[in-house]
C-alpha cells in the first residue's frame, strides 16, 4: 500500500512510549583534508555550506528565538572577525575559476 492512502485512517501517534527499533545510532565521519589549501594569493576558502540562519530552510528554526539572527548578521560578523578589508564582502559577487569543471 502506498502512503498516504485514502483507505487508511492514519496513525495519530507513532511513537508514544518507545521506538520500535530502539534509539537512533549515529556515526561521525572521519576528517578529510580539503583538496585545496590557502595561499598568499588565495587566503580564504569559500564554501557554500549551511549556516544557522538558513538551516533546514527555516521549517523548524523559524519557530525559535534563533530567528533573530540573519544572513546580514553572519556576513557582518565574518568581515569584522577577519578584519581584512571587510568592505571587500559588501556587494561583491564571487565566481570560481573552476566553474563548469568536473571533479572526475
Amino acid at each position: 500500500m502506498a502512503s498516504p492512502s485514502p483507505d487508511h485512517p492514519g496513525t495519530m501517534v507513532m511513537h508514544d512510549t518507545v521506538f520500535n527499533r530502539g534509539l537512533g545510532h549515529f556515526a561521525a565521519p572521519g576528517f578529510e583534508e580539503p583538496n585545496e589549501k590557502t595561499s598568499n594569493d588565495y587566503p580564504f576558502i569559500m564554501i557554500t555550506g549551511r549556516h544557522l540562519f538558513h538551516y533546514n530552510a527555516g521549517t523548524q528554526t523559524r519557530r525559535t528565538p534563533l530567528n533573530e539572527y540573519s544572513s546580514t548578521d553572519y556576513w557582518k560578523s565574518t568581515g569584522d572577525a577577519l578584519d581584512w578589508e571587510s568592505r571587500w564582502f559588501t556587494g561583491l559577487a564571487l565566481q570560481s575559476e573552476k566553474e563548469n569543471q568536473d571533479d572526475g
